[in-house]
């Protein structure tokens, strides 16, 4: 493998809990043709971010600088952005009227979807992780426009650990997108949405 072989990312984590996606990310690196260098991480909770500096000790220290106060200077010179924002607006638990847009909790992903539309040179890849019924909110269909606008690649897919041969049924939503080339199908994760047009949310379940 030469080094013009190897892709560089340069990532900055919001919503960077214990580092869950950092180690995903050294996972991958570690049998692919990629290297990472985390720039920045963001999380509000000084215990997620004490259990991350644990978990990754010769990485970055989180910062507990509010999303919402972020500015486009502090996300220059990202290529990735990862972040998997906080899930209680969405959750199927909330049947309450303070929940998606009206839970002040939305606001920091409100906040990025923004960021994304105003920085000049955006991420060249983009990964949201969130709770099942995420994908049918408000604020799920706000950040899908601003990727529209922004001409990313995306698919919306529907995952669970069982499909990777993981004995736990956890489902959740993940969201990817890329500036550069489209997003390949999967027989394993069940795509639910694509950059112009919906899937039926409940197909996969229709059919078993």
């Amino acid at each position: 493998m030469t080094e013009t072989s190897i892709h560089q990312l340069n990532v900055i984590e919001f919503f960077s809990g214990i580092g869950g996606m950092h180690y995903a990310l050294k996972q991958m690196s570690s049998s692919a043709s990629v290297k990472y260098n985390i720039l920045k991480a963001f999380d509000f909770s000084t215990t997620a971010n004490a259990v991350y500096h644990y978990n990754h000790p010769d990485s970055i220290h989180p910062s507990q600088k509010p999303i919402q106060n972020l500015s486009i200077k502090d996300l220059e010179n990202a290529n990735m952005w990862l972040m998997s924002p906080p899930c209680q607006p969405y959750t199927r638990q909330n049947e309450t009227k303070k929940r998606d847009l009206n839970d002040k909790r939305s606001s920091a992903l409100i906040h990025l979807c923004k960021l994304l539309d105003e920085i000049s040179v955006p991420p060249t890849y983009f990964l949201l992780e969130n709770v099942i019924n995420f994908e049918v909110s408000d604020s799920c269909q706000h950040l899908l426009s601003t990727l529209r606008r922004r001409n990313y690649h995306f698919k919306m897919f529907k995952i669970s650990p069982e499909q990777f041969g993981i004995p736990n049924t956890r489902p959740r939503i993940f969201i990817l997108a890329s500036l550069v080339k489209e997003i390949p199908d999967s027989n394993i994760m069940n795509c639910i949405s694509r950059d112009n047009r919906n899937i039926d949310v409940n197909a996969n379940d229709k059919k078993s």
